[in-house]
């Protein structure tokens, strides 16, 4: 995906962004080369400021289809988003049977 999209989006998705801002999180999602619709996918999940935690989803071999899955009451994506390790978060899944990665 063209950086210039990758811009376009978070500056759509959090127009607040300062310039440096921007180009941060705009380097940080354009180097994870994501298709449009994964970029679409996770950034809607985890807000413009996701990037890190994307890698580490990826890293672990947890996709996007990962994000709907309901642990303990709240579903992965949530979950994310408030801070939660993504280690923390498999141990949670398989303290409850359930495999997070390939998803």
């Amino acid at each position: 995906m063209e950086r210039s999209h990758v811009m376009r989006r978070i500056a759509q998705l959090a127009p607040g962004l300062r310039h440096h801002q921007l180009r941060e999180c705009t380097t940080a999602w354009d180097a994870l080369q994501l298709t449009p619709p994964e970029l679409e996918t996770w950034m809607r999940a985890l807000g413009v400021d996701g990037a890190a935690t994307v890698q580490a989803c990826r890293a672990f071999g947890i996709g996007p289809a990962a994000l709907d899955v309901v642990l303990g009451g709240r579903q992965v994506g949530r979950r994310l988003r408030e801070g939660m390790t993504v280690t923390a978060l498999l141990a949670l899944a398989a303290e409850r049977g359930i495999d997070l990665r390939r998803r």
